[in-house]
């Protein structure tokens, strides 16, 4: 079976760890996004498609205008496909908010005793297959392909498909022979401190400080009143913004109007 010969002066260990750490922190970011999701995904939809219907009037409005400043009559027809060719992004975006929203919701929630198993056998995987951990992995197609199937597993929080993974990878190891693999990380301080800096930054943004929102009950209601009056002021806006509009094609059919008499 594959031995990895590792340094025994500490840094390794704490290099090992810190690698298993920020595996950890970034799938609390990723539970903490759907959590937040699940809880105020309706409501940031919401508000994101009233903000898309405000875009679309501000530029159908310049679409407009511009017309008008050559003197003709805007053709509608045309204005809408134009518009519509411009507004893709933002309609792309809604759709994935509402795939997310509601992957959120049906989000399959496990026990703490599972989760405590599932991160345990993905920690004994990865000391044996992280690329970071063991350099053969990236050599052997067979062991990363494993390695990425770890992974998807550990983000689904698939016990079943990891127990699996365990005996897949306990034998894919066993073919890879007896030599030892001896494990030497260049410039290990700079690369520890690299790792540090990333779970530092993975704590201090988005979504991982999401949590102190909904962690406090106050805060959650605190924002989703907050989100319902940002909802309530586009509206406000949408409203003016269709109404500025709508004079503005009244001004064009006069002005058109009087051209024609």
């Amino acid at each position: 079976m594959l031995r990895l010969v590792k340094s025994d002066d500490g840094k390794y260990r704490k290099y090992e760890d810190l690698l298993l750490l920020r595996e950890d922190v970034r799938k609390q970011a990723h539970q903490i996004q759907v959590d937040y999701t699940r809880v105020f995904g309706d409501l940031l939809m919401a508000s994101f498609r009233e903000q898309i219907e405000c875009i679309k009037l501000k530029k159908s409005i310049a679409y407009c205008q511009a017309a008008v400043n050559k003197g003709i009559l805007p053709n509608m027809e045309d204005m809408e496909k134009h518009i519509a060719s411009l507004m893709t992004d933002y309609t792309d975006r809604l759709d994935q908010m509402y795939w997310d929203t509601e992957a959120a919701k049906n989000c399959t929630w496990i026990s703490d005793e599972t989760a405590e198993r599932i991160r345990k056998i993905y920690r004994r995987l990865a000391k044996r297959l992280h690329p970071d951990i063991n350099p053969k992995t990236e050599d052997s197609e067979k062991l990363m392909e494993l390695w990425v199937r770890i992974g998807i597993a550990y983000e689904a929080n698939s016990l079943e498909e990891l127990e699996a993974l365990e005996v897949l990878t306990s034998r894919a190891l066993e073919q890879c022979g007896e030599a030892a693999v001896v494990v030497e990380i260049e410039n290990i301080e700079e690369k520890i401190k690299g790792i540090e800096k990333d779970i530092e930054k993975i704590m201090e943004t988005k979504p991982y400080i999401f949590s102190r929102i909904l962690d406090d009950e106050n805060l959650v209601l605190e924002k989703k009143k907050e989100l319902r009056e940002e909802i309530s002021e586009y509206c406000a806006y949408k409203n003016s913004l269709a109404a500025a509009l709508q004079d503005l094609l009244e001004f064009a059919g006069a002005q058109n109007a009087d051209r024609l008499s």
